[in-house]
């Protein structure tokens, strides 16, 4: 899935999204000001989260999202089954 130039509060937001196997990738793109409590990545799929990172260090997952404080930024959710 890609999303270019949607029109936010903070500014066009554009990402790409693909799934392999049990992993999904979001690609955060620069573009968009970061908002105050930074950008919520909500899981797409319905299944425990076994981990998370963000342009690969490790990102607390909180239920089913992650949430990114910088930009351009590369999310990677590893699900347990």
């Amino acid at each position: 899935m890609k999303v270019s130039n949607l029109s936010t509060e903070y500014g066009p937001l554009n990402y790409d999204m693909r799934a392999i196997g049990r992993v999904v990738t979001v690609n955060l793109r620069s573009g968009v000001r970061m908002p105050p409590g930074g950008i919520v990545i909500y899981s797409p799929l319905e299944q425990p989260i076994l981990s998370a990172s963000v342009d690969g260090v490790f990102a607390p997952v909180k239920g089913q999202e992650v949430r990114v404080r910088k930009l351009p930024a590369v999310v990677t959710i590893r699900y347990a089954r």
